[in-house]
């Protein structure tokens, strides 16, 4: 055996199969020493088996296929299995000590050593080796029919060495993996051949071989796992979705076959308790990858409607416990495989998923959710994708058992050899391939099946085997086992005593809960072994116990028991009260009585012995009072009190124990005893509170129930346990209204449902926009809306929670929140913005743009930037606006707003005036050559003293005129529009004058347009240059100069000669201060960037960004920015004063979103209208849109043009423009197909198909296909129906109608275990269309005119056939026409002709022995006969009600079929109005019958014979019937009670409940007819029957009344059992063998033989041994009349009364005509009886009280029969020989003939 100490460690993951470390057992065996793993040979032998079991077509069609690499990879290993083992057997031939070996392998069953010297070391290496090696089997390996075993086998032993021969077992049984249980795992590989992981070890080793998603986010990590190894695996990180996932890699997607199951396994730790947020599940795609789907989830028996991608059913896959290893198995079914719900997995909300039939490829998804890094961690490794079993064409192949055997010199060629090597030294390799079958899984329904196993004698056989489903189970003494399976097909075999029965082999259909009866063929002769058991004074011991062959018998009242069993060596036990034990063995080889006698035991002791059900009870306190004297025990650990001794007789006793209800009661003892003794505890009863809110289970409340206090789990339930009474109960929960009440416990469990209310607070809203309440907003809380009044008010009520709300006003933005009560009134105030638009203007002048224009919109006055901008924001409405510059023409206008940003485009005119200057001298006249300087633009007079003209805009110029030899002369001049005319006059120089140039400048540069005063006179003004010049005489001069956005500079200047004045004018500086909000609420925007004046700075709190020093004179742009979520705003500032403020309102970014929309063909769709909310767009010609204005959100867009289908969707916004390239599809037309039967009933499932279009009828029959504009073919089909077609053309948008009528078509289901043809048992009748049979066979194939077919491959098939819509009519009979093949595969009727016509010939379906149902049918298209229709269809468990009443007959109808359950005959014979049924539930399986037979039942013969489970039998089933004939009608059935039947005039019931040995009561008018009813054997052996009768079972008459009550023992009664209309012809036997006690006065009177008819009555009361009295036993007159058999008319008495040992004469029998003291007559008044032979034979207590006259008289017609020697009269008995022979009271009464004696 295993050492318990050593650790099993696993090495190279080959699994806890080996022992790591040197100088084990292992080490040592022959494996060790000889066998090399690389062993060139190995793989040679191997690949020579493989081609020849793959040339030679023996391996299944799916192994041979050459792309399937998963079976090719399992049956090449298995190759390498066989080639390893018979390799070394080969060479362990080779060694010197071949000899010696071999023997030691045979003698040991296994490899052998010399260190195993003992049966615990040879365990200790099998069990390292191969689990349970040493275990021997006995099995014939092979037949040699040349099956694929046999074959494989063959192929195997080719070599003419001594082989090791190799075969499988019960391969339906096994599994798939081989590998880490085999030595050779590391050589075969299987493990990695067939797993689809990315890595095949445990460890995670190369990240990068694995699809990710976030793979950056994905690290390595080394761990301990929970045996303590380091394992390799990997750790998610981040805050995002991150983990395995194959669809982001479509290279690495996992392949898959559909029609395989496959596991997903790996193990997974969480590092905290907070929940793992990972998802775990798999996506489907197609053949080439570009589709994907879900998996399909299994419900109710079929397919969910919604499929999913997920093991689990909760949103994540969560763990119950952190930092623990568990091991995660997804289930993938393969498509074929079917439960009637998702099995569950073994984690949380686990459920098993199944593969859709289309899906070639899956992505394996394990994906943690992370949303911060401090999400709990997750830990995952050994992640593996492994199939769970590969079918093999006789089963599964791989687990359960590989038998191997050594044959020498080739003997297995030789049969005989080959028997006795298998029986002798055949060794069982139990789990050779170490695979896991899965069994059914938890929460997966389970029936219970109860076999009953017995022989052909009816005799149920204990410790037979069943093996089903891998398990084995005993039958108990009753010969009955019951097991668990789920609902499917279980091939399994019965085997009991070899030597004597044969193997029984089936299938078990498992539906529902049954009983499956087995009846083993073998030698069914048993023998009886009597014991008679003796005590003391060798009196019979009754109530002994005799235990032999595993069955025990007690004793009746002589000390007999039965056993009956076969021949051979027996041991037995006999005990009994008071006496000892007796056991002995008994050869038994023919019947054999046993005698035995017991020995008393003179002491007496008692324990007792105290239960709870079955479990003991400890304490109990145990008081028996002996002879007034109290003993007292406590029973022990085991329920058993002892020490009480005490002498036979009866004594009372009192068991006691706190909790319990105390018992007492009255015991006897003869002997020993141990006294069982059952208490209860005082009854609690459960009491369970659903507490609900709003109908929904309430987590977490608190109950008080009887002063106990509990809170309620997630559904809302609590659980208390109290006895009876009357209890109140409190329900409470925080924020809950109390509830209160009471409940009342009475004897059972109860359940309270209580509904509490939360308490209820007021949430109110107050709308406002700023100050202004806001009437009329709309207000939404959950699903109740509200609207405010006049002070912008709304009220809700609601609980304690937190609500989401949403606030909408007319023209006002939507404002959402959400707002939490907590127990009390809550006041949400929202504030509500109006909707604003960009109102924006561009001001231009001759196409450019005007800076520091003027616009007033709406009292608010904005100026233009550089580009001639300005923008405002209003709400929807109408505004006007004034447009004004400087020098130009003003505009003003009115703008709309509606529902979106509007532009303004205004271009203004400037205004302009000509300035004329006209220079003269003091006397007016015209200086020539004078310069006039206006707006630094100098010009010369001519000869008239005019300067030009100057076209400028109105306002004030400086002019400066200077002539030669004259005084300059400046001054200011005002042009207007109109036009201005200036004639300057100059004064001539007096003095000299000198040039006096001003440079006006600051930091270097020039500055323009600076006014130059001198005292108070402006005398120049400076050009673009900054230079101005003039003239001065010599002198001291004040100047003054002032430019603007400057400090004005004032000095002095001395003019002696021409100089020039350089002015340093020092900038004027502001301080600027921008204030930023939002456009919608006005807040303050803090942290906002300001760009203004090359500087950066961030908004305060206070919304504010400062700038000092910033330079006047100068128009400044700024922008300022907060991204996200506002969007830049930008303007400029002119700078002109000291202290400046700019608010500045900045509002959401809003974004773009792109349509570019084709048609399939790829070309741009124009005119489409693109919406999204209010915005909308229109494709152009290259077919795209935008849409802008798009704030972040989820919008939905549409899309739609005439002709096209619309398209609509999602968009989303998130911080940049959304694209979306779309296609759009014509409209398509809408086919709606209805689909009904020839009847014109919807057909639902039907498959419409024409190409990739597909669609399935629902059950109104209809499908909808949306289709493009074509023509199109499709096909209808249905399993039930032959294919239809139909052509059908549409346009684009049309929506058509189809009907489609499926012909008149029958459908059976069959189900093949090998190739074959199958034969319908069908013909056509002569009159019909030749050929127009019509068969689809389900294999894809459809003939027409034959009515056979040869199927290639097992399977279960759908068959539909019809006469294409002729009048052929139908004729069925599978005992005329099916094939043996037909018989053995039908499986069931699925459907049948609606409306054509069937003749049902004999034994429709007969023999059909896998036919399981009977689907309703039309009976009224269906003619003939329903004999033997179902006779022998053993798997035929139930019928359908209405189908036989077309029925002419229904003789054997259901005989020997595997009719089970109750049947109720009213249903299953419906409308039936056929007369014969006999034999029509003979020998079935049936338990009851109910309901009532048809009125035009005729012939009953054996109609329930032989159904040994019948017991329950309503007593009127034959109501309203008159049958004729029932014989035998219940003849060895289990009925309990007899049922009433009326019965035909000259009716036979003979035999009717003949051998019903459970028999126990009779009804009222069990038979009545009102003519002879035949009664012969009616009750004949039926051992239970009683007398307990309240009125007459037979309202008739009978003429054969012959063994009616034959051996009947428990019968000690005779009223109300005689037949009250009379008794003619034969009652022989009528009561022989009863327990008849007397025979009451006049019982037969006028009945027996009536109306003068005559009657036998030999032996009639023939070994009656319980017989006392003829006529009572106490007659105080000599009345002869109230004799029984006064007036009757027997004929015959012979042996009536033989052996009834104990009947006793009374004065009735023997008086004298006078005086009753003289008893010397015998007075059987039957006068016409004439055979007395034997009548009293061996009554040997008849006569012990007659007196000694010697005169003995029998009276005849005359009364009187005078001495016997002297007979008179006319009357006398003709025979009487023997009459009382051996009646010892009689012996001295000589004057009775010796002839009579």
């Amino acid at each position: 055996m295993e050492d318990k100490n050593k650790k099993l460690i696993r090495i190279n993951d080959c699994g806890p199969y080996f022992l790591k470390g040197g100088g084990n057992i292992y080490d040592t065996t022959i494996f060790k020493q000889f066998f090399e793993s690389d062993d060139s040979r190995v793989l040679g032998w191997a690949e020579n088996v493989y081609d020849k079991l793959e040339n030679a077509n023996i391996l299944p069609a799916f192994i041979r296929k050459k792309d399937n690499e998963d079976f090719r990879a399992l049956w090449f290993t298995v190759a390498k299995m066989f080639a390893f083992i018979t390799i070394y057997a080969r060479q362990f031939n080779e060694i010197g000590t071949n000899k010696i070996l071999f023997e030691a392998f045979i003698n040991n069953k296994g490899l052998v050593t010399n260190l195993v010297d003992s049966q615990e070391q040879m365990e200790y290496l099998f069990n390292n080796y191969l689990e349970e090696y040493a275990k021997r089997g006995k099995l014939d390996i092979v037949g040699m029919s040349g099956d694929i075993l046999g074959e494989f086998l063959r192929l195997i032993r080719y070599s003419d060495k001594d082989e090791f021969i190799f075969a499988l077992l019960q391969p339906e049984n096994t599994g798939w993996c081989l590998g880490w249980s085999s030595p050779t795992w590391e050589k075969t590989q299987l493990v990695a051949n067939v797993t689809k992981a990315y890595e095949f070890t445990k460890d995670i080793v190369d990240i990068s071989k694995y699809p990710l998603l976030g793979s950056s986010f994905v690290y390595p990590v080394q761990d301990r796992n929970g045996n303590d190894d380091i394992v390799n695996g990997i750790t998610f990180t981040g805050q995002q979705p991150v983990g395995i996932d194959g669809t982001q890699d479509l290279s690495k997607l996992i392949v898959v076959d559909p029609n395989l199951s496959y596991e997903i396994s790996f193990f997974l730790k969480k590092a905290s308790d907070a929940p793992s947020l990972v998802k775990f599940g798999v996506v489907g795609y197609n053949e080439d990858k570009t589709q994907t789907f879900e998996m399909q989830v299994m419900e109710n028996g079929g397919w969910a409607a919604q499929g999913s991608n997920m093991f689990h059913t909760d949103e994540y896959l969560e763990l119950p416990n952190d930092n623990m290893y568990y091991y995660i198995r997804g289930i993938l079914f393969s498509t074929n495989e079917r439960y009637y719900n998702a099995p569950a997995l073994t984690f949380p909300s686990g459920r098993a998923l199944s593969l859709p039939s289309n899906v070639r490829y899956i992505a394996v998804q394990i994906i943690q959710e992370r949303s911060s890094v401090d999400d709990t961690y997750v830990y995952l490794y050994d992640f593996k994708v492994k199939p769970l079993y590969l079918p093999f064409s006789q089963g599964y192949f791989g687990e359960k058992n590989i038998i191997a055997t050594y044959f020498k010199n080739n003997s297995y060629q030789s049969k005989d050899s080959l028997d006795e090597y298998t029986k002798n030294f055949l060794v069982s390799y139990k789990n050779v391939l170490g695979s896991e079958i899965i069994p059914f899984y938890e929460g997966e329904k389970v029936y219970n099946i109860c076999f009953k196993v017995f022989s052909t004698k009816y005799i149920y056989l204990q410790d037979a085997t069943i093996d089903i489903f891998g398990q084995s189970f005993k039958t108990d003494v009753n010969g009955e086992c019951v097991i668990q399976l789920p609902k499917g097909e279980f091939v399994y075999t019965v085997t009991a005593k070899e030597e004597q029965f044969q193997p029984y082999n089936s299938v078990l259909n498992v539906n529902q809960d049954t009983v499956q009866y087995v009846q083993i063929l073998g030698d069914s002769f048993q023998w009886t072994v009597t014991f008679q058991v003796t005590g003391v004074d060798d009196a019979p011991l009754q109530g002994a116990t005799i235990t032999m062959n595993n069955q025990t018998q007690i004793t009746s009242t002589r000390g007999i028991a039965f056993f009956n069993v076969f021949k051979g060596d027996y041991s037995y036990k006999v005990s009994a009260d008071g006496y000892y034990d007796l056991e002995k063995n008994i050869n038994v080889q023919a019947d054999t009585l046993e005698n035995v006698q017991m020995e008393e035991v003179p002491y007496k002791n008692v324990s007792f012995r105290v239960r709870d059900g079955v479990e003991p009870v400890v304490g109990a306190t145990v008081v028996v009072n002996v002879d007034d004297v109290d003993q007292t025990g406590t029973t022990n650990v085991t329920g058993v009190a002892t020490g009480f001794v005490m002498k036979p007789g009866t004594y009372s006793y009192v068991i006691s124990k706190s909790g319990y209800i105390t018992q007492r009661a009255e015991f006897t003892i003869q002997d020993n005893a141990v006294i069982d003794v059952n208490i209860q505890k005082i009854p609690k009863y459960n009491v369970t509170f659903n507490v609900t809110y709003n109908d929904l289970p309430l987590e977490n409340a608190f109950v008080t129930f009887n002063s106990v206090t509990l809170s309620t789990n997630k559904q809302g339930q609590v659980t208390f346990s109290e006895i009876n009474g009357t209890y109140n109960y409190t329900v409470s929960k925080d924020d809950f209204l109390d509830e209160t009440g009471q409940v009342t416990v009475n004897g059972a469990d109860t359940s309270k449902t209580v509904a509490i209310q939360p308490k209820m607070y007021n949430l109110s809203f107050h709308v406002v926009n700023g100050v202004n309440p806001v009437v009329g907003a709309s207000i939404m809380v959950g699903t109740e809306t509200k609207v405010t009044d006049d002070k912008g008010d709304a009220v809700f009520v609601r609980p304690s929670a937190t609500y989401n709300w949403t606030v909408t006003a007319p023209g006002m933005y939507k404002k959402q929140g959400f707002t939490t009560i907590n127990k009390k009134d809550t006041l949400e105030t929202v504030d509500m913005m109006f909707v604003t638009y960009d109102i924006t203007f561009v001001v231009r002048s001759a196409g450019q743009p005007l800076r520091g224009a003027s616009v007033i919109l709406d009292s608010q006055e904005l100026v233009t930037n550089t580009n001639g901008q300005v923008v405002f924001n209003k709400r929807a409405g109408e505004y006007e606006y004034s447009v004004s510059a400087e020098g130009f023409t003003g505009q003003d206008g009115k703008i709309t707003v509606t529902n979106a940003n509007v532009q303004q485009n205004i271009e203004l005119t400037m205004i302009t005036g000509n300035l004329t200057v006209k220079v003269v001298n003091e006397n007016n006249v015209a200086i020539p050559n004078a310069t006039v300087t206006v707006n630094n633009e100098t010009k010369s007079t001519n000869v008239e003293g005019v300067a030009g003209i100057w076209t400028l805009p109105p306002k004030q110029y400086n002019y400066v005129v200077a002539a030669p030899n004259y005084n300059d002369k400046s001054g200011v001049v005002t042009v207007s529009k109109d036009g201005t005319d200036l004639t300057v006059q100059m004064k001539l120089s007096v003095a000299p004058t000198y040039d006096i140039t001003f440079n006006v400048y600051s930091s270097g540069a020039s500055i323009s347009n600076a006014q130059i005063y001198i005292g108070e006179e402006l005398v120049a003004i400076t050009n673009s240059s900054g230079n101005a010049m003039i003239k001065r005489e010599a002198g001291q001069y004040t100047y003054r100069v002032v430019a603007d956005y400057f400090e004005p500079y004032s000095g002095t200047i001395t003019v002696v000669t021409s100089q020039q004045v350089n002015v340093n004018l020092i900038r004027l500086t502001s301080t600027v201060k921008f204030v930023v909000k939002d456009i919608d609420t006005s807040d303050f925007i803090t942290n906002a960037v300001v760009l203004f004046n090359n500087e950066v700075q961030n908004t305060d709190s206070s919304g504010e960004a400062t700038f000092l020093n910033v330079v006047q004179g100068q128009s400044l742009s700024y922008v300022i920015t907060k991204l996200p979520p506002y969007k830049n705003a930008q303007g400029t500032i002119l700078i002109n004063e000291m202290e400046m403020t700019k608010e500045v309102y900045m509002g959401e970014i809003t974004y773009s979103t792109f349509f570019n929309i084709k048609d399939p063909s790829g070309n741009a769709m124009k005119n489409v209208s693109c919406q999204i909310g209010s915005f909308s767009a229109i494709t152009g010609e290259d077919g795209t849109a935008v849409i802008d204005g798009l704030k972040n959100g989820n919008y939905e867009y549409k899309c739609f043009t005439n002709g096209y289908e619309s398209l609509s969707g999602e968009v989303v916004i998130f911080n940049q423009n959304a694209y979306l390239n779309l296609i759009m599809y014509k409209l398509k037309a809408n086919i709606l197909v209805t689909v009904n039967d020839t009847l014109g009933q919807p057909v639902s499932g039907a498959s419409v198909t024409s190409g990739d279009i597909h669609g399935v009828t629902d059950s109104t029959g209809r499908t909808t296909l949306s289709v493009d504009e074509g023509t199109y073919t499709f096909n209808v089909s249905q399993d039930s129906f032959l294919d239809e077609t139909f052509n059908i053309t549409v346009g684009s948008g049309d929506a058509v109608e189809q009907t489609v009528t499926f012909q008149d078509c029958c459908s059976i289901d069959i189900q093949l275990l090998q190739p074959g043809r199958i034969t319908l048992p069908i013909r056509d009748n002569f009159s019909g269309t030749p050929g127009a049979l019509r068969v689809k066979w389900g294999d894809g194939s459809t003939t027409s005119a034959i009515s056979y077919h040869d199927y290639a491959e097992n399977g279960v098939y759908r068959i539909v056939f019809n006469y294409n819509n002729t009048d052929n009519v139908l004729y069925w009979s599978s005992d005329f026409y099916a094939n043996a093949l037909f018989k053995s595969s039908l499986l069931r009727v699925v459907s049948w002709f609606l409306s054509k016509s069937t003749v049902m010939e004999k034994g429709g379906f007969k023999d059909c022995t896998a036919f399981m149902s009977q689907q309703k049918w039309n009976r009224f298209n269906i003619r003939g006969t329903a004999e033997e229709m179902y006779m022998g269809c053993t798997s035929l468990t139930g019928y359908p009600a209405g189908n036989l009443g077309f029925a002419t007959s229904c003789k054997r109808i259901f005989r020997e079929s595997g009719m089970a359950s109750t049947v109720n005959l009213s249903d299953v014979f419906q409308d039936v109005t056929a007369p014969d049924f006999s034999e029509a539930f003979y020998g079935c399986n049936i338990i009851g019958l109910t309901g009532s037979f048809p009125q035009t039942i005729s012939l009953c013969i054996s109609i329930f014979e032989s159904c040994l489970s019948l017991v329950n039998v309503a007593v009127d089933i034959f109501t309203g019937c008159k049958p004729s004939i029932v014989t035998r009608a219940f003849a060895l059935s289990r009925v309990e009670s007899t049922v009433s039947m009326n019965i035909a005039t000259s009716g036979d019931a003979s035999y009717c409940y003949y051998g019903c040995t459970s028999l126990s009561r009779m009804v009222t008018r069990t038979i009545s007819s009102t003519g002879n009813v035949n009664l012969a054997h009616i009750f004949d052996s039926c051992p239970s029957l009683a007398s307990t009768v309240n009125a007459d079972i037979f309202d008739c008459s009978t003429t054969n009344f012959s063994h009616a009550f034959y051996g009947c023992t428990k019968l000690n009664s005779l009223e109300n059992i005689i037949p009250s209309q009379g008794i003619t012809g034969t009652a022989d036997y009528a009561f022989s063998l009863t327990g008849i006690v007397t025979i009451p006065y006049n019982i037969f009177t006028g009945i027996l033989g009536k109306d003068t008819l005559p009657v036998t009555f030999a032996h009639g009361f023939e070994g009656c041994s319980a017989l006392t009295y003829i006529g009572g036993s106490d007659i105080d007159n000599n009345d002869w009349t109230r004799s029984p058999f006064y007036d009757t008319n027997i004929t015959d008495m012979s042996y009536c009364f033989r052996n009834c040992t104990i009947l006793k004469q009374n004065p009735m029998m023997f008086n004298a005509s006078d005086s009753v003291t003289d008893h010397s007559y015998l007075n059987m008044p039957i006068w016409t009886c004439t055979k007395w032979d034997y009548a009293f034979e061996g009554c040997t207590m008849f006569g012990d009280n007659i007196n000694s006259s010697p005169t003995l008289r029998i009276e005849g017609a005359e009364y009187k029969m005078w001495n016997v020697h002297n007979i008179q009269g006319s009357h006398a008995p003709a025979e009487a020989v023997g009459c009382f022979r051996n009646c010892a009271a009689l012996t001295d009464f000589s004057v009775i003939p010796s002839t009579w004696k």
